[in-house]
C-alpha cells in the first residue's frame, strides 16, 4: 500500500517537470489506466504512476489563470476587485492580494475571477480586508529573477494561486468602491495585526515574531533577524507549520480529553480520546485560518487531519501509513507544492522523528528528545544540502532549547492573548505586554548564538547519488542499537560532507552574469580566486540584491570568499548591493570607479592588471583621469590564451572613443553590453571593433527605459553576436576553457508550465 501510494506521489513529481501544461487528449490514458487498475495487480505500478501524473495534469489544467483576451498588459489597465488578505507594509508603502473580477481598458471589459498580489508603494489611503476598489493597475506577469540558489518567486506566487503582480499607478480616480460586506478571517487577521503593532511598540522585533507565531504574517523581520534564525537553525520556529498547527491540535485535544474524561454522561456516549481528537482538530483548522490559510497550514492542517481520521477509526497506529497517505493528500491538494523545499523539509522531519521514536519508544523521555534533535540534524542535513547547500551547527543544540520553550511558552502564550483580545482588547494587551517580557530575551540569546561565530557550514549541492547514500546513512546511524552495519552510515554521508568541488584546470575561467534586475553583477571564477564585478540594486522597499541574490549566488557556486570586488561606479544599480555582500561574504580587496562613494576602495585605473591562475585580469577604464559618472566605470578585461570577456559597466560613446584611440578594446569573445544597451553608448566603432560571440544585455523585464534600445540590439547583431538577455534568459554563465575549445553556456532560466 505504502509504495502504491508513493507511486502516485513520485507521478505528481514528475509532472512538475513539464515545460507547458501538455494537451487534454492524454485523459482518455488515464481513465483507462484508472479502469485497469483494480484488475491488473501486477501492473499497480506503472498504473498508479499515471494516475498521479494525471491528478497533476488536471490540478494545473484547473489552477491556469483565465484568458484576458483584449487586455494589453504592456499599459496601465482598471481593474475591480477586493483586498483578498491582510495588507502589510512593503517600505514605503503597503503589499496585499487583489482578487480581481473584472478589468477594463478603453471599451474592452473583461470578466475574470484572478488573483494579484499587489504593491500600492506611495501615498496609499487605508486598505482594509474585504473592501472593494477600482484601481489603476500596472500589471506583470510573474516571471521571478533566476539565478544560481535564487528564490523561484514565479513558482511561490503560483502556489499561492497568484497570477499575476502589480503596482497601483497614482490617479485620483483610484477609489473604494464598497467597504466589507461583514466579518472575515482576514478582517481578523489585519485587526491583530494592528493590535500586536501599537504605534510607538518599545520592541519592534518583538511586535514581529508575535504577528509570525499568531497571524502567520513574517513581513516584520529584518535582514538581520533572518541572518540570525538560518545560523542558529531556527528558521521553521518563526513560521506557523506542522510544528505549531500539531501544537494546537495535541494540546487542544489533550485539554478537552481529559475533561471529557470527567464528565460521565459525555464520555459514556463518545470516547473521550474521540471528543479530543475532533477538538484538536477543530483548533487546527482555527489556527490554520488565523494564518489565513497558507500552503505551510494547509499542508500541516491535512497531516492532522489524516492522523486524526485513523485514530478515529480506532484502527491499530500505523505511522508510515499515515504519512504516506498524508503526503499523497497534500500532492493531491496542491502538487505544484512537490517542487518545493518546505514541503520535503516537513515531510523529512516528522520521518526522522518516527523513525527515531518507533525505535526507542521504551526509553526515557529526555533521552528520547535528545535523540529527537539528532535525528532532525541528520535526516534533514542531505535535504538542507539538496535545497540550499548549507546546514546550521549550532542548531541541534539551540533546538534541544529552542523548540520547547517557543512550543510551551511562547506559541501558547501569544494565542492566549490572542483569544483574550478577542474578548476584550486590554486583556489582550496585558498579556501581549508580559509575553514581550519572554520574547526579548529569547531573541537576544538567538542573535548571542549567532554572533559568536559563523554557525552556518556551506557544501556543495550533492550529486543524486550522494543525496541518496546520505539519506541510507543517516537512516543506518539513527536505527536500534544491535543492527548489522549501522556504522556504515557514517561512509554513506561522507559524500554530502566532502562533496567533491569542481575544481577549473589552470587557465580556465567562468563568468556568471546575474539576474539581478535592471542592474548589473557578475561573477568571474578561476580555479582558485573569484571576482564579484558590481553588485546590483538596493531599493528603500527593503529588497537588496546584494543580499537577495549575489550572496545566495555565490554560496551556490560554492564560493566561501571573495578575492576581488569590482565596483564599476556609483549608480545604484551597480553598488547598491555592494554592502551587503561585504556583510555576508569574506572581500579581500575593492576595487571601484569612482572610489570614493565606496568605502576601503581603491581607485580604478587603466593599466592596472593581475593574474590569478594562468587568466589576466586588465583594466582598460576609466581611461580619462578625474572622469565622474558613467565614463568613470571600471573596464575590466578578463583573457586567457584562447579567450576573453569584457565588462564593461555604464560607459558611453565618449569613453568608448577614448579606449580605441588608445588602442583598446581588442576583439572579445563575450560583453557585457555597456549601460544596459542604451543608445548613448556601444557607439559604431567600438561595437566592430569587439565583434564578440557572444553580447550580454543585464536587463529588467520590462524596465522604464526601454533598454536594450532596438538600434543597439541591431548593431551588435550585425557584428554577429549572439544576445543573452537576464530579464528573459536568467542568469548566464559562460565558461572558457584555455585551449581553442567551443565555450560551453548555461541560461538558468527553465520554462516549467506555471511560467508565463
Amino acid at each position: 500500500m505504502i509504495i502504491a501510494l508513493m507511486t502516485g506521489v513520485f507521478g505528481m513529481w514528475l509532472f512538475q517537470f513539464q515545460p507547458d501544461v501538455p494537451s487534454p487528449v492524454l485523459f482518455p490514458l488515464y481513465l483507462a489506466a484508472a479502469a485497469l487498475a483494480p484488475g491488473w495487480p501486477r501492473l499497480r505500478i506503472p498504473i498508479y504512476l499515471v494516475l498521479g501524473f494525471g491528478w497533476a495534469h488536471a490540478h494545473a489544467l484547473w489552477q491556469a489563470p483565465q484568458s484576458l483576451a483584449g487586455i494589453n498588459l504592456a499599459v496601465p489597465v482598471w481593474v475591480d476587485g477586493r483586498v483578498a488578505s491582510i495588507v502589510t507594509a512593503y517600505g514605503e508603502g503597503v503589499q496585499f492580494v487583489f482578487h480581481a473580477t473584472e478589468w477594463q481598458q478603453n471599451s474592452t471589459v473583461v470578466p475574470a475571477d484572478t488573483r494579484l498580489r499587489v504593491t500600492w508603494y506611495r501615498d496609499n489611503p487605508e486598505l482594509l480586508p474585504g473592501d472593494r476598489w477600482r484601481l489603476r493597475l500596472r500589471v506583470r506577469h510573474p516571471i521571478g529573477r533566476t539565478n544560481p540558489g535564487g528564490f523561484d518567486y514565479a513558482h511561490w506566487l503560483y502556489g499561492q494561486g497568484i497570477g499575476y503582480s502589480a503596482s497601483v499607478r497614482q490617479d485620483p480616480r483610484n477609489r473604494r468602491l464598497a467597504e466589507a460586506d461583514g466579518p472575515s478571517i482576514h478582517g481578523i487577521r489585519q485587526a491583530l495585526a494592528t493590535a500586536m503593532s501599537p504605534p510607538g511598540a518599545a520592541d519592534a522585533r518583538s511586535a514581529a515574531l508575535l504577528r509570525a507565531l499568531v497571524i502567520g504574517d513574517r513581513s516584520g523581520f529584518r535582514s538581520r533577524d533572518w541572518a540570525t534564525f538560518s545560523a542558529t537553525g531556527t528558521n521553521h520556529l518563526v513560521a506557523i507549520s506542522g510544528l505549531h498547527v500539531g501544537l494546537v491540535a495535541g494540546l487542544m485535544g489533550w485539554l478537552v480529553g481529559a475533561a471529557w474524561r470527567r464528565l460521565p454522561r459525555l464520555a459514556c456516549r463518545w470516547p473521550a480520546q474521540h471528543a479530543g481528537v475532533f477538538a484538536g482538530t477543530l483548533a487546527a483548522g482555527a489556527y490554520a485560518a488565523l494564518a489565513g490559510f497558507s500552503v505551510p497550514t494547509q499542508r500541516a492542517l491535512l497531516m492532522v487531519a489524516v492522523a486524526a481520521a485513523m485514530l478515529l477509526a480506532s484502527r491499530a497506529p500505523r505511522p508510515w501509513l499515515g504519512l504516506s497517505i498524508a503526503l499523497l493528500l497534500v500532492g493531491g491538494w496542491a502538487p505544484s507544492a512537490l517542487h518545493t523545499p518546505g514541503l520535503w523539509l516537513s515531510f523529512g522531519a516528522v520521518a526522522a522523528m518516527l523513525w527515531v521514536l518507533t525505535a526507542r519508544r521504551h526509553q526515557p523521555l529526555l533521552r528520547r528528545w535528545i535523540e529527537i534533535q539528532l535525528a532532525l540534524s541528520l535526516g534533514l542535513l542531505p535535504w538542507l544540502t539538496l535545497f540550499f547547500g548549507q546546514a546550521s551547527l549550532s542548531a541541534p543544540l539551540v533546538n534541544l532549547l529552542a523548540i520547547p520553550w517557543f512550543s510551551l511558552v511562547l506559541v501558547p502564550g501569544a494565542l492566549l492573548g490572542a483569544v483574550a483580545w478577542s474578548v476584550d482588547p486590554a486583556w489582550g494587551e496585558t498579556i501581549w505586554h508580559v509575553w514581550t517580557m519572554l520574547a526579548v530575551p529569547t531573541l537576544d540569546a538567538l542573535d548571542l548564538v549567532a554572533g559568536m561565530s559563523d554557525g552556518i557550514v556551506h557544501l556543495p549541492s550533492p550529486s543524486p547519488l550522494a543525496f541518496g547514500l546520505a539519506l541510507l546513512g543517516g537512516a543506518l546511524l539513527l536505527a536500534p542499537r544491535g543492527l548489522p552495519a549501522r556504522l556504515l552510515g557514517i561512509v554513506l554521508m561522507l559524500p554530502v560532507l566532502w562533496g567533491a568541488r569542481d575544481v577549473p584546470p589552470t587557465g580556465r575561467f567562468s563568468v556568471t552574469v546575474l539576474d539581478v534586475g535592471q542592474g548589473l553583477s557578475a561573477v568571474v571564477q578561476t580555479a582558485h580566486h573569484t571576482l564579484i564585478y558590481d553588485a546590483g540594486p538596493r531599493f528603500a522597499t527593503g529588497f537588496d540584491a546584494g543580499e537577495r541574490i549575489v550572496v545566495p549566488a555565490l554560496r551556490a557556486l560554492n564560493v566561501s570568499a571573495v578575492d576581488m570586488m569590482v565596483i564599476s561606479h556609483g549608480d545604484n544599480d551597480h553598488a547598491g548591493g555592494a554592502l551587503a555582500v561585504r556583510r555576508g561574504m569574506r572581500v579581500q580587496r575593492v576595487l571601484a570607479g569612482e572610489a570614493a562613494q565606496t568605502s576601503g576602495a581603491i581607485a580604478c585605473q587603466a593599466g592596472q592588471g593581475w593574474q590569478w591562475d594562468g587568466v589576466s585580469f586588465t583594466v582598460l577604464g576609466p581611461a580619462a583621469p578625474g572622469a565622474t559618472g558613467n565614463n568613470a566605470s571600471c573596464v575590466l578585461r578578463v583573457e586567457n590564451t584562447s579567450h576573453s570577456l569584457l565588462l564593461t559597466g555604464d560607459i558611453e560613446a565618449g569613453a568608448e572613443r577614448a579606449m580605441l584611440s588608445g588602442g583598446d578594446p581588442r576583439p572579445a569573445d563575450v560583453v557585457v553590453v555597456p549601460h544596459h544597451g542604451s543608445r548613448s553608448s556601444s557607439s559604431a566603432g567600438f561595437v566592430r571593433a569587439l565583434t564578440p560571440r557572444h553580447v550580454v544585455y543585464a536587463v529588467g523585464r520590462g524596465n522604464r527605459w526601454g533598454f536594450p534600445k532596438q538600434s543597439v540590439v541591431a548593431r551588435w547583431r550585425d557584428v554577429g553576436a549572439v544576445a543573452w538577455r537576464t530579464a528573459d534568459d536568467g542568469a548566464v554563465t559562460f565558461v572558457m576553457p584555455p585551449d581553442a575549445g567551443e565555450i560551453t553556456i548555461r541560461s538558468y532560466r527553465r520554462q516549467r508550465y506555471w511560467t508565463p
